[in-house]
């Protein structure tokens, strides 16, 4: 019986396990180190080592992308990829990525149920609402016809563009407030909701 893991060991060790699976071979330590924002790759050795000490992984040494899990059932099932639909730009255009992309995302940020997609935020004017340029966005597609006020939501507003912004109350009404602070309208009351924003990546 192996030693029990912490959670962030255990979070790496699935990490691992799904990444080999679904790029064919394993990542490198910067990949662990982006992937869980650590600060520094001392951190990403210090948990591959305990790992290794533990009997869950062997690693060749000095030798790039040679981790290899030894429980087979370890890493199992808590990650999920989702497709990448585009970034979202200044002009509030969803503009696609060519060729498509698919992201790792750990399923604690995922809702309990629906269609999750990422979308990239291609846009600097939207510090205002916590969004920065090269954020990633999980977003679940909603199902209903209401939205809690400010949830932020993806919405399609006039001329078909597609961009972030808040749900808000206006004189009564409930209304979409963008993100994008430069845009002369300030506020929609016509908008077809596109997915809630449940869950946030950003790279340092």
């Amino acid at each position: 019986m192996f030693p029990p893991l912490t959670k962030r060991q255990k979070e790496i060790l699935e990490y691992i396990k799904v990444f080999n699976e679904l790029k064919g071979y394993s990542p490198s330590l910067q990949d662990i180190k982006k992937h869980f924002r650590l600060s520094a790759i001392s951190t990403v050795h210090e948990h591959i080592q305990n790992l290794q000490e533990k009997g869950y992984i062997h690693k060749e040494i000095n030798q790039a992308r040679s981790i290899r899990t030894i429980e087979p059932d370890a890493g199992k099932s808590e990650f999920t990829e989702l497709p990448i639909l585009g970034a979202i730009n200044s002009k509030d255009q969803l503009k696609k990525i060519r060729p498509s992309k698919n992201i790792l995302v750990h399923k604690s940020m995922l809702a309990k149920s629906g269609k999750h997609y990422a979308v990239i935020v291609a846009n600097k004017n939207m510090e205002e609402f916590g969004l920065f340029e090269g954020d990633t966005v999980i977003a679940v597609e909603h199902q209903g016809k209401t939205i809690k006020a400010k949830s932020l939501i993806i919405a399609k507003i006039v001329g078909d563009r597609i961009t972030l912004g808040k749900v808000i109350k206006e004189n009564n009404r409930t209304v979409f407030k963008p993100a994008n602070t430069k845009i002369k309208i300030k506020s929609y009351r016509s908008f077809s909701l596109q997915g809630r924003v449940v869950g946030l990546i950003r790279h340092y």
